[in-house]
C-alpha cells in the first residue's frame, strides 16, 4: 500500500529531478566549451628545403590563407633549420602558400581544421629554384669618420673637406693624436719616432723626406688613414711611437673616369693633380700626376746669454733669412689584370722629384759682458737641391672561395737619390779679414727591395688567422764631401777632416703569424714575429767595417672589450621596436 508523501517529501521529490536536469545541462555546456576550445587550438608545422640541393631554407614566408577568398589568416618565416609552426588556429578550411626570392611559389591542397583534424604535419616541403632577373640595385651608405679596431684607429677621410683640395700633410692635422709642425714634420702622441707607411709598405723617401712627400701628396687620392698605436706581429718593430699607414684609393669603376683639382694661394703657392682610370672589366689601368709649388721664406732669430761668471758673461745673436721655392712632381701608373675569377696580378710604377734652390743669409754678432761687440761676421749659403724616388711594384693574388680568404705575393723595388750642393761665403766685419769660401756636397742614394708573402684566413665570424713572410734588402750610400778655398793657390782643396763616406748593406728576413678571436664582448689578438738580420756597415774614409747579425722574437698580445649600448626603458604609450628576425607576417 503506497505511503502518502508528506509536504516535505513531496518538495524533495521535485528538487532531485531538477538538479538532475541542471547537471545534465551543465555537462552539455561544458562539453560544447571543450569542443569549441579544441576547435580553436589547431596547429600546422613542417620543414622547407631547397628541392635541388636538399638543404634547409631559412626566412621562407609561410602564409595560411582561407580557402574561400585566399585572405591571410596568419603566417611566419622559417628558422635557420627551415622549420615553422603555426599555432592557435581556429576551425576552418585553409591552404598554405610558401614564397622566397629566387624560388618558385608553392601552395598546398585545401585542408580542414576541426575537432577530428586539429594537428597537421606537412612534413618536408621542397621549393624549386627559379631564375630571377633584377634591375640594377644601388646600395649607398655613409662611413663613420672614425672606426676603432683592436690594434688601430681608422680615419675615413671622405667626410673631411680637406680631402677634396688639400694635401696629405694638411689632412693629417685633423687626425687625433697626430701633430704636424710648420715644416711638415709628423709626430704621433708627441713623439717624432713614427713610422709612415703607404699601403702597408715602407718607403726610403718617407723615412728621409716624409714632410716633403706628405705636403705634395694630394689628399683626394687617399682613402683612409690608419693610426696603429699597437702594431701586431705583421708589422716590423720600427717606430716606437706607432705607425701611420696611408691607404691610397684604388678606382675600379667601370669605363673611363677621373678627376682634376687645382688650388692657388698667396705668396706664390699653388698645386694641382689629375687622376685618370680606365676599366673595361677584365683589367684596370690608372694614372695620376700632381704638381706643387710654394715659397718658403723664413726669418729666424737666435739670442743666447752664456754665463760663466759675472765678469766672463758673453752674448750671442744670430739672425737668419732663408728663401726657397720648392717645385715637386709626383707621377704614378698602374695596371691590375684579372687572370680569372680568383687570380689577378698587378704592375705599378711611381716617380717623385722635388727640386729647389735655397738661399740663406746668416748674420752673427758676439758681445762681451759689457755688451761691446767683439766679433761680427755673416755666412751666406747658395744651395741647389733635389730629391728623387722611383719605384716598381708587382703582385700576384689568389682569392679563395671564402670572403677575405686570400694569398698575396708582392715584390717592390725602389731607389731614392738625393743631393745637397752647398756653397758658403764668409764675410768678416769685425775684426776685418779676407772673405773665405767653403763648399759641401752631400749625396745620398738608397736602394730598397722588398719581397712579401701574406696569407689571410677568416676561420669563422669570430676568428681570423694571418701569416706571412717579409724580406728586406737595403743598400745605402751616404757621401759627404767638404772643400775650402786656398787663396794662395787660387783653387778649392779637399778638407779631409770633414769628408767622409758611409756604406750600409742590410738584409732582414721575417716570418709572422697572428690570431684574432672574439668571445662575445671580449676579444684578443696574439702574434709572434721572428726576425733574422745580417747587417754590414763601412766607414770608407777610415777603412772601418762593422758587421752585425741577430735573430730576435717579437711576441704581441692585445686584449679588448667592446662597449655595450645602454638600454633605454620606454614608458607607455611607447613600445620598444621589435628586434631580431621577423617572426610573423601581418
Amino acid at each position: 500500500m503506497p505511503v502518502p508523501l508528506t509536504g516535505r517529501s513531496r518538495s524533495m521529490g521535485l528538487v532531485f529531478p531538477a538538479l538532475l536536469h541542471a547537471a545534465v545541462f551543465l555537462t552539455f555546456l561544458q562539453s560544447d566549451a571543450l569542443l569549441a576550445q579544441a576547435h580553436s587550438g589547431g596547429t600546422i608545422k613542417g620543414t622547407v628545403e631547397d628541392d635541388a640541393a636538399n638543404r634547409p631554407l631559412p626566412f621562407v614566408n609561410v602564409v595560411l590563407r582561407k580557402m574561400a577568398n585566399s585572405l591571410i589568416v596568419t603566417g611566419k618565416v622559417t628558422d635557420e633549420q627551415g622549420n615553422f609552426e603555426l599555432q592557435e588556429l581556429p576551425a576552418g578550411e585553409y591552404f598554405v602558400s610558401f614564397g622566397l626570392i629566387g624560388y618558385k611559389d608553392k601552395s598546398t591542397p585545401f585542408f580542414k581544421i576541426d575537432s577530428l583534424h586539429r594537428h597537421l604535419n606537412l612534413g618536408t616541403v621542397g621549393l624549386e629554384p627559379a631564375a630571377v632577373n633584377l634591375d640594377e640595385i644601388l646600395v649607398t651608405a655613409e662611413k663613420s669618420m672614425f672606426n676603432n679596431s683592436i690594434d688601430r684607429k681608422v680615419y675615413n677621410v671622405e667626410q673631411d673637406l680637406m680631402s677634396k683640395a688639400g694635401s696629405a700633410s694638411e689632412l693629417l692635422q685633423h687626425v687625433p693624436s697626430v701633430q704636424v709642425d710648420i715644416d711638415g714634420n709628423v709626430s704621433l702622441r708627441g713623439s717624432s719616432n713614427v713610422l709612415i707607411m703607404v699601403n702597408g709598405k715602407s718607403s726610403a723617401l718617407m723615412d728621409k723626406s716624409s714632410a716633403e712627400v706628405l705636403q705634395q701628396l694630394p689628399a683626394s687620392s687617399i682613402e683612409k688613414i690608419e693610426v696603429i698605436t699597437n702594431p701586431s706581429a705583421k708589422f716590423k718593430p720600427d717606430g716606437t711611437a706607432g705607425i701611420i699607414n696611408i691607404v691610397m684609393k684604388k678606382n675600379t669603376s667601370q669605363g673611363v673616369n677621373g678627376n682634376l683639382t687645382g688650388n692657388a694661394g698667396n705668396a706664390g703657392r699653388y698645386n694641382g693633380n689629375i687622376r685618370l682610370n680606365y676599366n673595361p672589366g677584365k683589367y684596370n689601368l690608372s694614372a695620376s700626376y700632381s704638381l706643387r709649388k710654394d715659397n718658403r721664406n723664413r726669418t729666424n732669430s737666435d739670442n743666447r746669454t752664456q754665463i760663466g761668471s759675472a765678469s766672463s758673461a758673453s752674448y750671442y745673436g744670430g739672425n737668419l733669412l732663408s728663401y726657397a721655392s720648392p717645385l715637386s712632381n709626383i707621377a704614378a701608373l698602374g695596371l691590375d689584370y684579372h687572370l680569372d675569377a680568383v687570380n689577378q696580378f698587378g704592375l705599378s710604377g711611381n716617380f717623385f722629384i722635388n727640386t729647389f734652390t735655397r738661399t740663406d743669409n746668416l748674420n752673427v754678432i758676439l758681445q762681451d759682458a759689457s755688451r761691446a761687440t767683439t766679433e761680427e761676421y755673416s755666412r751666406n749659403r747658395y744651395d741647389p737641391e733635389y730629391e728623387k724616388e722611383y719605384g716598381f711594384t708587382a703582385y700576384l693574388e689568389h682569392d679563395f672561395p671564402r670572403e677575405d680568404h686570400r694569398l698575396r705575393l708582392e715584390f717592390t723595388a725602389s731607389r731614392s737619390p738625393e743631393q745637397e750642393d752647398n756653397h758658403f761665403t764668409n764675410s768678416y766685419l769685425l775684426p776685418v779679414s779676407s772673405t773665405s769660401y767653403d763648399n759641401t756636397l752631400i749625396k745620398q742614394d738608397n736602394r730598397r727591395n722588398q719581397l712579401s708573402l701574406d696569407y689571410s684566413n677568416p676561420l669563422s665570424d669570430k676568428s681570423t688567422l694571418e701569416a706571412g713572410y717579409s724580406g728586406e734588402f737595403n743598400n745605402d750610400d751616404l757621401d759627404f764631401y767638404a772643400e775650402s778655398f786656398n787663396a794662395s793657390e787660387g783653387q778649392f782643396a779637399k778638407d779631409s777632416t770633414k769628408t767622409n763616406r758611409f756604406l750600409y748593406d742590410g738584409r732582414i728576413h721575417a716570418v709572422y703569424a697572428t690570431y684574432k678571436q672574439s668571445f662575445g664582448a671580449f676579444g684578443l689578438q696574439g702574434g709572434l714575429r721572428t726576425e733574422g738580420a745580417s747587417i754590414k756597415s763601412e766607414l770608407v774614409t777610415r777603412d772601418s767595417t762593422v758587421s752585425n747579425s741577430y735573430f730576435n722574437f717579437y711576441p704581441t698580445l692585445h686584449l679588448y672589450q667592446q662597449r655595450r649600448r645602454t638600454a633605454i626603458e620606454l614608458q607607455p604609450p611607447y613600445e620598444p621596436a621589435s628586434r631580431g628576425r621577423p617572426e610573423s607576417i601581418p
